[in-house]
């Protein structure tokens, strides 16, 4: 949810009806949500009960919300799929920390290709490049699309490993790359 071109109420009139819908067909959901977090659990409530949960799970795609409602967003049974602004926004940074806290560390991870690449050898990610060899991390081919000034690096599904390792590196050795990878992996 966020406001554009449709507006607050008709995009909220639309995502109440896929929720109605997912849950009387029990099917998983997939959000995407910004910076319109408290009105996507409000919706929720509305549409599983205050504590209503979904069996067969909500994704919320490239979520970079606040981490203090990660709890909240938890017991509608939401997996929290985080991004490539993992390497370089705090607040995606808490919100990972805040999800591995979680008994079930309901975590899955997504380049949201095309989208949001976030190059290795930028000064911003320089945090991640010292233990790339040391964890031999091998980095993908950067491939563009478009020419001109429409020209732009392509995020793509291979550079997954580069953000389990980010990811393992923002929780400072609690989880190791490879056990991050596992565990998204499974969910």
């Amino acid at each position: 949810i966020k406001e554009k071109d449709i507006t607050m109420d008709e995009q909220l009139s639309f995502t109440k009806i896929q929720m109605e819908l997912a849950k009387e067909l029990n099917k998983p959901l997939t959000l995407h949500c910004v910076k319109a977090y408290a009105l996507m659990l409000e919706l929720l409530g509305e549409v599983f009960g205050k504590n209503g949960s979904h069996p067969p799970g909500i994704v919320l795609h490239s979520f970079s919300g606040p981490a203090d409602l990660v709890p909240k967003f938890a017991k509608f049974n939401c997996y929290f799929s985080i991004g490539p602004l993992v390497c370089n926004s705090r607040k995606t940074q808490e919100a990972l920390i805040s999800v591995l806290k979680l008994r079930d560390k309901p975590l899955m991870l997504e380049t949201d290709s095309p989208d949001q690449f976030q190059s290795p050898t930028a000064e911003k990610n320089k945090w991640l490049q010292d233990s790339l060899d040391e964890n031999l991390i091998q980095l993908p081919e950067v491939r563009t699309i478009g020419t001109g000034k429409e020209k732009k690096k392509l995020n793509e599904p291979a550079w997954v490993p580069f953000l389990c390792h980010a990811a393992s590196r923002v929780v400072d050795g609690e989880m190791s790359c490879d056990e991050i990878c596992k565990l998204t992996s499974e969910n």
